[in-house]
């Protein structure tokens, strides 16, 4: 587990969704360092085939991404890796099979406050990030048995209501305004959410049960920090 101060957390948060731009993941100007590490280079060979227009190619390489562990990521980094190779199969016309398109490969929880974003973001693998708006950094990886039943705990509460709603079909998701909350659900289909004033989605069941299991992550996720 690391903490780390003063990062750019606009730029950090845009990472956690799983829908980085093509030339993004990983950037371009990285390929020669990551080249020969998976699935990097899977992900930089797809790329230059997507851009030579062989994208029969390139759609190969992200399904085999996408597959290498049928959707159950385990390690670190793996749940991310799995949902942008769907994010790039869907751009390609390529949908998942519906035994995987609800399933929940992370959740993230933000909210507005007026000096910025609170995000919590929880993924099937096992690693959590939590960027505080003041400019704080959570980067977790598992090994506390606490934090890890607590993100297990939260993402079965996330499948359960990703299963009862349907898929966000625009480019991004809606601005979300001081004082409200979003907890978004990242399935092999895409983006599947919830938002608006804090109290208002306390109503609703589904949303009430994610907004009371994030602060028991984010309160074992401080509480681990504080000992390492």
């Amino acid at each position: 587990m690391a903490g780390e101060q003063n990062r750019d957390l606009g730029n950090f948060r845009s990472h956690l969704y799983g829908d980085v731009p093509l030339d993004e993941w990983p950037p371009d100007t990285r390929d020669d360092d990551l080249r020969g590490s998976e699935p990097w280079e899977s992900f930089i060979q797809a790329r230059k085939a997507a851009r030579s227009q062989r994208m029969k190619d390139a759609v190969r390489i992200w399904q085999s991404i996408a597959a290498r562990h049928d959707g159950e990521a385990r390690h670190d980094g793996e749940a991310r890796h799995v949902l942008q190779a769907w994010h790039f199969l869907r751009q390609a016309g390529t949908q998942p099979g519906p035994d995987i398109a609800s399933r929940v490969l992370g959740t993230v929880a933000e909210v507005a406050v007026p000096a910025g974003h609170d995000v919590l973001a929880c993924y099937q693998d096992g690693s959590a990030r939590y960027l505080n708006f003041a400019g704080s950094v959570i980067v977790y990886e598992g090994g506390n048995a606490q934090v890890d039943a607590a993100i297990a705990g939260l993402l079965n509460i996330s499948q359960t209501v990703a299963d009862a709603i349907g898929v966000w079909d625009k480019p991004q998701l809606p601005a979300l305004l001081d004082g409200h909350t979003r907890v978004v659900m990242l399935t092999p289909a895409g983006a599947r959410f919830g938002q608006g004033p804090d109290a208002a989605l306390r109503t609703d069941r589904g949303a009430s049960a994610l907004l009371s299991a994030a602060p028991q992550v984010l309160t074992a996720l401080i509480k681990a920090a504080s000992r390492s």
